[in-house]
């Protein structure tokens, strides 16, 4: 990897996480203690940070140095083939029932998105409430679900779509007589 490629990631993914901290340039500047213009550069890969200021914007964004450096060119390509995409139930890694999950993005280490299909069988929910850092987008491809944020129901419906912060409290449940799927995207990827 070139050394302009790993400034330019360095930079996309400490914007990247100061977006999520919803901090704009001059509150992370004013914590990390260094000038707005210099961060900007560095967001746009136009300038590489000392390490003394890197630790204080891994510390301000609640992150660590070695984190921010993770490069993996390994990724498992560009494209996965219907037939290739690996397809697991959702229980084995969430507390849910009655759902499975289908990756829509390769796997890399250090990705900042995750596209996946829930697919909800009748009957099928998630058993409380998850919440963590990022935002969550989705469209409902077939079906029927509910999806509860932050104590709010919405039902939605095939061509439906939705977006949220992730640290609110959130769910859903499928009580139609169809399966639900829907494409459910994460930034960051949850763990």
């Amino acid at each position: 990897m070139l050394v302009d490629e790993q400034t330019s990631i360095v930079g996309s993914r400490l914007k990247h996480l100061r977006l999520l901290k919803a901090l704009n340039l001059a509150e992370l500047a004013n914590i990390a203690e260094c000038s707005e213009s210099f961060l900007s550069k560095i967001e746009n890969g136009k300038a590489t940070p000392s390490l003394a200021l890197l630790i204080r914007l891994a510390a301000a964004l609640e992150t660590t140095v070695s984190w921010i450096f993770t490069f993996d060119t390994q990724v498992q390509g560009v494209v996965l083939r219907k037939n290739e995409r690996p397809s697991m139930e959702m229980e084995r890694f969430r507390k849910t029932k009655g759902t499975s999950v289908e990756r829509l993005t390769p796997v890399f280490q250090g990705q900042l998105m995750a596209a996946r299909v829930f697919i909800i069988e009748p009957g099928g929910h998630t058993v409380g409430e998850s919440s963590y850092s990022g935002e969550v987008l989705g469209y409902a491809l077939e079906g029927e679900f509910e999806l509860v944020v932050d104590g709010e129901k919405y039902v939605l419906q095939e061509g439906d779509a939705f977006h949220f912060r992730a640290e609110q409290p959130h769910g859903f449940h499928n009580h139609g007589e169809l399966t639900a799927k829907i494409i459910w995207i994460n930034t960051p990827p949850p763990e």
